[in-house]
């Protein structure tokens, strides 16, 4: 009975590490979307001279955050799984690992989207002026 609670556990840490690395991989291609959209949209001006459209925004940071948050979540079960048990390795010990990783990368996006939107925000204003 004990290792049904186990493996329903795992399934969990497994369904959450799927949801972090998705939005993991998802934040980048939103922030290249502005610039093919932008392009596209300057390529498709019939009078060269006209007024560029308005850049598209980056993503907001709620996504990394997230994908953060959930990796966090998959980390503290996965080291709780292991002290309940009182193993260490296994398949706890890599869903932990891979769940550290996610979270790290989750917060380098993070970074990077926040400086995504302060050029945004230099470039908007030099677009005003």
């Amino acid at each position: 009975m004990a290792e049904q609670g186990r493996e329903y556990w795992f399934h969990v840490v497994i369904a959450i590490l799927a949801l972090a690395w998705a939005l993991n991989v998802w934040t980048p291609v939103l922030l290249m979307r502005p610039m093919w959209e932008g392009n596209r949209q300057f390529a498709e001006l019939e009078n060269p001279e006209a007024e560029p459209p308005a850049p598209k925004r980056p993503p907001s940071i709620f996504l990394p955050m997230l994908a953060a948050l959930a990796a966090l979540a998959a980390f503290g079960l996965g080291v709780w799984q292991m002290y309940e048990t009182e193993e260490v390795g296994g398949r706890w010990l890599w869903a932990t690992a891979v769940a550290a990783v996610a979270f790290f990368f989750g917060l380098m996006m993070l970074v990077i989207v926040m400086q995504a939107g302060h050029r945004y925000a230099e470039q908007y204003l030099v677009l005003l002026m």
